[in-house]
């Protein structure tokens, strides 16, 4: 079985309303409901708990109470977010899984993972080398072809063992980078168990959707503040992918459940 562990943001940390943060969540929880394979459970874990229509046996709900932090505290947000992954491993150790996959609340995912992991169930696991980027309303998609693990949060699976070791940490262990995304592939590899690439387009990484980080206003003003240069390249990439995107399709949409709010 293929637990898909969901981390939600605060209330208070959130940039939407919770109306609409409920939206984007159920967009993504309705994508992985829609496998091909119903050999899954997923741990959707809050502080507060989204309000969606969407009602599934195989979605459970792990409220936490541990203090939420601020952008302003030591404790960032990122941590936050690692104590949720935490706190989803160990709930997930009673339900015996196979493997595990953490996921962004705002991405959507390929209806077949869950039958692959099946069919590959002794596998180390998986990274998404390829998949999508989707500026959220845009109705374009760019498909990026390579390294797609490094930039989303939405792209690995592992091994229930090989996960045990971040299960056993202590809860003041927990630190930002907690299951960070772009050190996986390199982590396992140095621990002998490397991880495969998917063999299909695995994710699409939902931007600007207001909540995560690569809202643009935002992007613009952290680039510019940091490095002319640096915001040169931003433009430059945004202006390629531009160029290199195309309409989204009833395709894309039925194998990813991707839909406009």
């Amino acid at each position: 079985m293929l637990i898909f562990i969901v981390p939600v943001k605060s209330l208070q940390l959130s940039r939407l309303s919770w109306e609409l943060s409920s939206k984007i969540l159920e967009r993504c929880i309705q994508s992985i409901c829609n496998q091909t394979s119903l050999d899954f459970q997923i741990l959707i874990v809050h502080h507060e708990k989204p309000v969606m229509t969407l009602n599934h046996p195989q979605v459970d709900y792990i409220q936490v109470d541990f203090p939420i932090p601020s952008w302003a505290e030591h404790s960032s947000p990122y941590r936050d977010k690692g104590r949720k992954l935490w706190t989803g491993l160990n709930y997930a150790r009673q339900l015996n899984p196979t493997h595990v996959m953490c996921v962004d609340s705002d991405d959507c995912l390929n209806r077949n993972l869950v039958e692959f992991v099946n069919q590959n169930p002794d596998q180390n696991g998986w990274y998404i080398s390829d998949g999508y980027e989707y500026p959220d309303g845009s109705g374009r998609v760019y498909h990026r072809k390579k390294k797609f693990h490094l930039k989303c949060g939405t792209s690995h699976i592992i091994r229930w063992e090989l996960m045990l070791p971040f299960a056993d940490l202590k809860f003041d262990e927990i630190t930002d980078k907690f299951l960070w995304h772009q050190d996986m592939v390199r982590l396992f590899a140095e621990q002998e168990t490397p991880l495969s690439p998917l063999p299909f387009d695995g994710a699409v990484y939902i931007s600007d959707t207001g909540e995560n980080h690569d809202n643009l206003t935002e992007l613009f003003i952290k680039q510019f503040k940091s490095n002319p240069l640096d915001l040169a390249l931003f433009w430059t990439r945004r202006t390629y992918k531009a160029i290199n995107s195309r309409s989204l399709n009833e395709t894309i949409c039925r194998e990813f459940s991707l839909y406009n709010l």
